[in-house]
């Protein structure tokens, strides 16, 4: 628990606060279960499941936070202890998100395939093959409607440009039809005051 101790008073030092210190450790504990050092990770997670506050009193943690039961099983797996890895892999089977179940799914086929239980092997391989069907499926939905939505987006922005240039020609064409009356106007008025000039010379003339 030393190291695992150590970490937790840094963070609390530079974040003021327990909670958010505690919470703050959950990505170091992905970080040494996935190199394989369950001892430090262990004693992270000691102070992240106690003063995190996303536990419940059944040692369940918080919607959305099912990830942790990942590095939970893997822990248990990394010490052979293939029946407290077997409880949180099913636990992540039952997670809301598709990618939490998946990683539930492969782990129960790695624990059955250590017991050499053929039906169960087959049975979490096949979950595990359709659930990722299914992901990448929804990822392949989720890129069309986002390609669909940047082709919408780029055809309204192209719309507008058009019809700014549009206003931009409509307004200069305005412009230069008003300079063009405003010069024929002082041009006429000009011939307009030589003509009554030469006129009035004329009849005094006469």
């Amino acid at each position: 628990l030393v190291v695992g101790k150590k970490m937790f008073d840094v963070f609390v030092g530079e974040l003021k606060d327990t909670i958010e210190a505690a919470q703050s450790l959950g990505t170091s504990i992905s970080i040494y279960a996935d190199k394989g050092n369950h001892e430090i990770a262990e004693s992270l997670m000691v102070f992240y499941e106690k003063h995190s506050g996303l536990f419940d009193s059944a040692g369940n943690i918080a919607y959305g936070k099912e990830c942790y039961y990942d590095d939970k099983a893997s822990i248990y797996m990394l010490r052979c202890m293939y029946d407290s890895a077997e409880h949180y892999y099913r636990k992540l089977t039952k997670a809301p998100d598709l990618n939490n179940r998946i990683l539930g799914y492969s782990g129960l086929f790695d624990i059955y395939k250590i017991r050499e239980n053929k039906d169960s092997m087959l049975h979490y391989a096949l979950s595990f093959s359709n659930n990722s069907q299914k992901y990448f499926d929804e990822l392949q939905t989720k890129e069309l409607e986002r390609l669909h939505t940047t082709y919408n987006y780029e055809q309204q922005k192209v719309t507008a440009e058009k019809m700014s240039l549009k206003a931009e020609r409509a307004n200069l064409r305005f412009w230069q039809t008003l300079c063009i009356a405003i010069t024929l106007a002082i041009v006429f008025a000009f011939v307009f005051v030589i003509w009554k000039n030469r006129k009035k010379a004329e009849l005094e003339k006469a």
